[in-house]
């Protein structure tokens, strides 16, 4: 299920091969996020915060995939027109819920980081920071 939620943004990166050749510096910082940033998000959110919360299962996912969602766009400081889009909004609702579903299931952060890495290497997360990729509307 994990690996599923990985693979949705792939046609995003082979639609966009021509960034990477475009922007070497650019395309060596999105390589070094996708790997970076999953470990830290996927220990809170879902290790930290998942363990934490005093709810039943149903309303820890809730609770860790509504604050994964709006801190995205509000708390991290980067404000891309792809972030603010309600298509972002969705995805992140689809994969932080996977992403909590299979974490109770696995008591692992194993195929949540991976799923996240793919993702963060599939939608081209620093080309969409920095307004070099828009994503269709």
């Amino acid at each position: 299920m994990s690996i599923t939620v990985g693979l949705i943004p792939l046609s995003i990166l082979l639609l966009n091969l021509y960034l990477l050749a475009s922007f070497p510096l650019v395309t060596a910082l999105w390589v070094l996020f996708a790997f970076i940033n999953p470990f830290f998000e996927q220990v809170f959110w879902r290790g930290y915060l998942m363990q934490k919360l005093p709810f039943r299962a149903g309303w820890r996912v809730a609770y860790s995939t509504a604050l994964f969602v709006l801190s995205h766009p509000f708390m991290w400081g980067i404000f891309s027109v792809a972030n603010r889009s309600w298509m972002t909004m969705v995805s992140l609702i689809i994969m932080g819920t996977v992403w909590c579903v299979v974490y109770l299931k696995t008591s692992s952060l194993r195929w949540c980081y991976i799923s996240h890495f793919m993702v963060n290497i599939g939608n081209l997360t620093i080309f969409v920071f920095l307004n070099l990729y828009i994503p269709p509307v």
